[in-house]
């Protein structure tokens, strides 16, 4: 038999689902539980990380039938000042469905789940003392999912004759150049606007086609003076086995004319520029044979078209099995030019990503 809920008189109400009641007795009141055997009866289960769900964790019986009503009392379980856990919906099977409230009723036809969903959050904080530049957010602090981007940014720059001259950050946030951010919330975050007067600053136009870049691509308030070194890269990842790699720059003004780094120093004095020049690289990986990986050179990142030194074991040993060297096989014929594909040591032209088994 199983206790499918109760029936109360006075100060007892009545309830389907649960077998345990709370109330305050202040009149004359009785209590009856309810028992039904399985024939008649239908099963939820019911789960929840944090808060007090209602009916509780665990298996809640009820009679075929009749409708649940099902909820969570306290939403917002708080860790700390900053960081909180927050009830955004739940997910069921059986007659239970999937919605983003906090509570949820469905009859009884048959047995199911309810499981209910809570997101992890922390704070990000905007900070804009000046006042200029309507950032958006706005001013204030907020609740955002743990471990999802943000974007801030700044939407009027320059503002009545004021500058955006980059932001402090704190959390999962450095301090950097620009009028926007965009990074992951990895930890309560904020982000405080930087202003000064036009008088003060000069400006440095960042081209790049990739990124990472500091200062960002895009142009750049940079007050008078400003000593900084410029970064790119020096990856940007397209895919596992394709990127760009930072090669150098072109500068105008206070930027050195040329360079073949990735890095450039730069006393800002007056406008100018700063062009950072990229090229395609691409990856060549090796498989083993069978369970062992024989002694091979070669793998790595190439420039779209270089010409490759490969070389591999002539034999092997993998516990009883003996492997000896026949030909070179690539996992797409097109990526690469062997220049003989039964030669151990020998080159290739690489053309795409490519993965060679020998």
């Amino acid at each position: 038999m199983y206790c499918v809920g109760y029936f109360g008189t006075g100060s007892v109400g009545s309830e389907y689902g649960v077998d345990e009641v709370t109330f305050l007795l202040d009149s004359y009141s009785t209590l009856q539980w309810i028992w039904m055997g399985i024939g008649s009866i239908e099963s939820l289960l019911i789960s929840s990380d944090y808060g007090t769900p209602h009916p509780p964790e665990g298996w809640a019986y009820y009679p075929r039938g009749i409708m649940a009503n099902c909820y969570i009392t306290d939403c917002t379980e708080i860790i700390g000042s900053n960081e909180r856990y927050r009830c955004v919906g739940y997910e069921g099977t059986g007659p239970a469905t999937t919605g983003p409230d906090t509570l949820t009723s469905f009859t009884m036809t048959s047995s199911g789940t309810l499981t209910w969903l809570w997101q992890h959050q922390y704070t990000f904080e905007v900070q804009n003392p000046s006042g200029y530049g309507s950032p958006v957010p706005a001013v204030g602090s907020y609740w955002m999912e743990a471990n999802q981007p943000v974007d801030a940014y700044i939407t009027l720059n320059p503002d009545a004759g004021w500058y955006c001259v980059g932001y402090d950050g704190w959390g999962a946030l450095d301090d950097g150049w620009g009028d926007s951010v965009h990074f992951a919330l990895t930890a309560p975050s904020g982000v405080q606007w930087e202003w000064m007067e036009g008088i003060d600053v000069v400006t440095l136009d960042v081209t790049s086609p990739y990124g990472p870049c500091d200062p960002p691509a895009g142009r750049n308030y940079i007050p008078v003076g400003t000593n900084l070194i410029a970064t790119a890269g020096p990856y940007s990842y397209i895919a596992d086995n394709n990127r760009q790699t930072t090669v150098g720059w072109t500068g105008t003004a206070d930027v050195p004319a040329t360079g073949d780094s990735n890095a450039v120093p730069i006393t800002m004095t007056r406008a100018s520029t700063l062009d950072w020049q990229w090229e395609n690289e691409i990856h060549l990986d090796y498989e083993g044979c069978g369970g062992a990986v024989p002694v091979q050179t070669g793998e790595g990142w190439y420039r779209v078209g270089e010409e490759v030194d490969i070389s591999t074991s002539t034999s092997l040993e993998d516990g009883g099995d003996h492997y000896g060297f026949v030909v070179w096989f690539p996992n797409d014929p097109g990526a690469v030019t062997i220049d003989d594909d039964t030669r151990p040591i020998t080159s290739l032209n690489l053309i795409q990503p490519c993965t060679l088994t020998a």
